[in-house]
């Protein structure tokens, strides 16, 4: 059962009782209403203010964004063709020009990773091919292919059916061919290209040959 205390009984029957008197009423006095008139521009001109500043773009980042992985800045000092090179597999084979690595193999190169099915080093070229469940990433990009082939003193990377995601910032899509110089620029062949979040294809662009310049 509802009980209700003497002090809020006595309100509810003033407030009826203004209810039903026809004189009562509130009048508010010019210069108040002035102030509340200005109030409201005031905070008008605030939202026009806000708008005309654009969203904040590293929340909107972090909120649409969630799933690619952040833009990670290679610690290492030294220049890509002296930093060492760690090779792990279950299985290797060798002979005096090359060594095949298989089953499991990763290979690490600063804050480059590369696992594979098979792996294969030439040492006189200094030139690494993958083949099989390809994956790539480094604090820039993760790529998913075929086979990849990349030449360790140049840095130059080649990829076939490959799928793509660059890291901390819209861009992904996949090619039939993923040509990196080492030195930030992409070319793709026969390519799709969206900055839309993962997941999402409102709009991509489809080209036979596509350029992406990080720099």
């Amino acid at each position: 059962m509802l009980k209700l205390s003497p002090s809020l009984l006595l309100l509810l029957s003033l407030t009826a009782g203004a209810a039903e008197s026809p004189e009562t009423s509130v009048k508010i006095p010019e210069e108040e209403s002035q102030q509340q008139y200005d109030n409201g521009s005031v905070s008008n001109q605030a939202e026009e203010v806000q708008r005309s500043l654009g969203r904040d773009t590293e929340l909107f980042f972090r909120q649409c964004y969630i799933n690619v992985p952040p833009q990670v800045k290679d610690p290492n000092p030294l220049p890509i063709e002296q930093q060492p090179i760690n090779i792990e597999a279950v299985k290797l084979y060798g002979s005096p020009n090359q060594l095949t690595y298989e089953e499991d193999v990763n290979l690490t190169q600063g804050d480059k990773n590369l696992s594979a099915d098979k792996l294969t080093y030439y040492i006189e070229q200094e030139k690494v091919v993958a083949q099989g469940n390809v994956n790539f990433h480094n604090g820039q990009v993760t790529l998913y292919a075929d086979s990849i082939e990349r030449q360790l003193k140049t840095n130059e990377t080649s990829l076939y059916q490959t799928e793509y995601q660059f890291h901390g910032r819209s861009g992904r899509g996949d090619a039939d061919r993923v040509y990196d110089n080492g030195q930030n620029l992409y070319q793709l062949k026969r390519a799709s290209y969206s900055a839309c979040p993962p997941e999402d294809n409102t709009w991509s662009i489809a080209s036979t040959t596509l350029y992406i310049d990080n720099e």
